[in-house]
Parts: structure tokens; sequence; C-alpha cells
């Protein structure tokens, strides 16, 4: 005789409570965490090849620099000669007679510009300041600070006229050469203005090519490459920077 059939009635497998309040600020907080360390992930490689290349720029300029010393009796170009002004008035105004110096060096345009500022590297910055009726006249808007003769604002203390360090007089005070490895003669653009590392309001370029401090962390640099009187680039963080002209003010 069959048996008759057991009546199954399905019953949840287990009374679960919903999160709790703070069960789920727990995990919004864990997510958010995770995210920002998913950014920083991706950022940082980014931010570290900017640094790689910009280091390779400089170290370009650098020697298309001191080979056009050294075919020039150890003198680097200037801007202008006596009792001419070089012309610009910003550190990065470069003097178009020094690109047209050092080009055959086999310095570029792309070589002359910060990777960390790449909108900064176009057409209006780079013919800003031609004379058209006189190529190698006038200056370019370039994206690192020359210690060069004639760079405007700079100091004449900190000017490298030779591929060698010289005594320079400071008031009475004669002060001797430095070594060529401190030395800089090229530097990224670290600049504040009223506390304000960028955009900097230099006048005269559209709002969109605004000047601005080169590798920035959020509102403050991250640091700068520069290039030394001997040929190598070193990175410097911003912490060990020190003010060194201007206004606004320069760091290296």
């Amino acid at each position: 005789m069959r048996k008759p059939l057991r009546k199954f009635i399905l019953q949840p497998a287990c009374n679960r409570a919903a999160f709790t309040l703070t069960e789920l600020l727990v995990i919004v907080a864990v997510v958010a965490a995770l995210t920002v360390v998913q950014v920083a992930a991706m950022s940082g490689p980014k931010g570290r090849t900017r640094i790689a290349q910009c280091a390779t720029h400089l170290r370009q300029f650098a020697a298309a620099l001191q080979m056009y010393a050294g075919d020039n009796n150890g003198r680097f170009p200037r801007g202008a000669v006596p009792p001419f002004t070089a012309p610009g008035a910003w550190p990065w105004d470069l003097a178009a007679v020094i690109v047209s110096n050092v080009a055959p060096y086999g310095v570029t345009r792309d070589a002359l510009y910060c990777p960390a500022n790449p909108d900064f590297n176009n057409d209006t910055t780079w013919n800003f300041g031609i004379v058209p009726s006189n190529p190698t006249g006038g200056f370019r808007i370039a994206g690192y600070v020359t210690a060069l003769p004639d760079t405007p604002q700079l100091p004449g203390a900190l000017a490298n006229w030779t591929l060698t360090s010289q005594t320079y007089q400071s008031g009475p005070t004669n002060i001797p050469p430095q070594l060529p490895s401190q030395r800089v003669l090229l530097a990224d653009v670290i600049i504040s203005y009223n506390g304000n590392f960028g955009p900097i309001p230099i006048g005269g370029l559209p709002l969109t090519f605004i000047q601005r401090t080169s590798h920035m962390d959020g509102k403050l640099p991250e640091g700068g490459n520069v290039a030394l009187l001997d040929g190598h680039v070193d990175w410097r963080e911003f912490s060990d920077m020190k003010v060194k002209f201007g206004t606004p003010t320069f760091y290296w």
C-alpha cells in the first residue's frame, strides 16, 4: 500500500537581520579607502613617468648648452649683447637667439618644456615674443628656468657664464665658486604668488595658458628636477628647496 505523500512547507533558511547603520558606514569607509589606494596606484606611475621624462628633457637641454660652450671658449650663449638687454620679463622667457644657438646640438622644442605641464607647450607660448621680421629676435616662453646670463629677474650671482663655476662678489665679500655638481644650470618652474603655486597670473597669455608650478601634489609642489653645471640631473623634494629670487617667488 502506497504511503501518502508528505507535504513540505518551505521555510526560510534563516532569519537574518538587515545591516545596521554602523555596518553600512564601515562598508562605505572600506570602499572609499580602496578607491583612494587604487587612484594612488594609478596616478603614481604616471607622476614618476613625467618626472623621468622631465629629467630627460633637462639632460638634453644641458648637454646642448655644454656642447655649445665647448665650441665657444667655454662660454654659454647670451640672450643679448651689451648695451642691449635680453628680451622678456620672466626667467622662463628664453631669448630666441639662445634657442637658435643650441638647436644644432640636438635640443628640440619639446626638450624646452616640462611634461608635467604639457599644455604649456603650444604655438602661442613658443611664438609669443618672436619678432616676425627677425626669427632670432625676441624670445620664446619656455617651460624651464635658465640660470644663464641675461635671464630676466635672475640675480647675477646665480647666472652661469662658463662651463666652470666662478667666484662672484656679494657686496664686499667674494663668494667662492660652488662645485659643478652643486651649481644649478636649469630648473623646473617652482613658483608661488601670494602663497599660491598655480596658476600664476603673468599677463599677456590666454587664460588657458596660465603658467603654474610644474610638478604639483595637490596644492603644494611635489618637487622639481634641476640640471647641474656638470650635466647631471637631480630630483629635489619641495621640502629640500630654498627660495632663490623674485616676486613671484622662485625655488630650486
